[in-house]
């Protein structure tokens, strides 16, 4: 007779639907009265297996999640908490009904639509946003700022390898991987206010990005190569947040060469002609050191000095010089060298030079002499010889 009494059943449900975070299990809280079909008199008293089911349609469809209770009835009045049993693991971000089933009938229709509790919209508020006043805590029960995530945070992430690209209102980091230049623009920055948007140059080689404000307050587009740069909108422009660029790792310049055989008249400047045995940036060229970037040079080396000319008291003075466009002309070492000692010798040198970027140095040779440091040099009638050496051109 129970069997047949239960499919006669109508049911009603009346009162409120809430959902609760009790740590990491959400339950929904559910009353409602059962009514006998035709008399509506109240059910019997008693302990009832019954059968709750979600659904995402008020009538077909499949159910999302289901769960047994055994439910004690009093008076036809029910009371449970619903996630008890199997954990409640449904996002609640769309409408969903509530279909019940008594055993020994069929479930009742109409479902029943979930419904907020009144207070529980000062939290949803509309369109997603959240108008009351407090912190808001993910992954933790104490927030401290406004939006406390005790997690890490994902966000939309492009990767584009063409040549423009216009940053989606949906993006936050944009990958930027072509190898030639590529130019990115940015949204309005009086529609997108507070938004930021890290811009990743994955390439070698620099791109640029319309304009922004950078740190100093300049109008700026760069995008360093191999860097990054992070962008804030104030509602009114864009500006630089952060940005990185790696520090150049280049090898440093080195240039060793030897001087070639050259006969130099007496009284003449004469840039020293130069081999070269070993150049570890392509620097050294046409007996000129350009300097590849803007640093300190450090210039040594020695020549061995053959002379022709009289004997006696006969006197050859030596100079050693640093041109080019940052040399200045100037002479780095000076030698004086008597005839009644020898004819042959060795001038050293060792200087260090200031260069910015494309700045060229040679090195520069003049030798002037008389007899009795009294005549003009042309009357020893003769000429030196740079018959060997080595220059060395490192960078500090």
């Amino acid at each position: 007779m129970k069997s047949s009494f239960l499919h006669t059943l109508a049911v009603l449900l009346i009162g409120l639907f809430w959902v609760s975070q009790l740590q990491a299990q959400a339950t929904l809280s559910v009353q409602g009265t059962i009514l006998q079909g035709g008399t509506l008199a109240a059910i019997d008293n008693g302990q009832y297996d019954i059968t709750f089911r979600l659904y995402t349609t008020d009538a077909g469809g499949t159910a999302i999640w289901t769960e047994v209770q055994s439910v004690p009835i009093v008076g036809g009045v029910y009371s449970v908490l619903l996630g008890d049993v199997n954990p409640l693991n449904v996002p609640f971000d769309q409408p969903y009904y509530l279909g019940l089933t008594i055993p020994g009938g069929p479930e009742h229709t109409p479902r029943a639509k979930l419904t907020a509790a009144p207070y529980a919209l000062s939290l949803l508020g509309q369109d997603n946003k959240f108008p009351s006043t407090g912190n808001v805590g993910i992954g933790t029960t104490a927030p401290t700022t406004g939006l406390d995530a005790n997690s890490s945070i994902s966000t939309a992430t492009v990767t584009t390898s063409a040549a423009t690209y216009t940053v989606a209102a949906a993006d936050h980091v944009v990958f930027l991987d072509l190898a030639g230049a590529q130019a990115v623009t940015l949204p309005s920055a009086v529609t997108f206010p507070r938004r930021e948007i890290v811009l990743i140059n994955k390439t070698s080689t620099a791109k640029t990005v319309s304009t922004y404000v950078d740190l100093a307050g300049a109008a700026a587009t760069a995008i360093p190569a191999n860097g990054m740069i992070e962008l804030r909108s104030n509602g009114t422009e864009w500006r630089l947040a952060t940005t990185f660029a790696p520090t150049a790792t280049a090898a440093k310049a080195f240039v060793q060469c030897y001087p070639v055989v050259s006969t130099i008249p007496f009284g003449t400047n004469f840039t020293i002609l130069y081999t070269e045995t070993s150049d570890a940036q392509n620097c050294f060229a046409n007996n000129t050191f350009t300097a590849p970037r803007t640093g300190i040079y450090h210039c040594s080396g020695w020549s061995y000095v053959n002379t022709t000319y009289g004997t006696g008291t006969d006197i050859v003075d030596y100079t050693i010089r640093s041109g080019g466009t940052a040399g200045d002309n100037l002479p780095r070492i000076s030698k004086r060298n008597y005839a009644l000692f020898g004819k042959d010798l060795w001038i050293n040198f060792s200087f260090s030079l200031a260069m910015t970027a494309g700045q060229t140095l040679t090195l520069i040779f003049q030798a002037t002499g008389s007899t009795n440091n009294t005549s003009p040099p042309t009357q020893l009638g003769g000429a030196q010889a740079i018959d060997s050496g080595v220059m060395t051109i490192t960078e500090n």
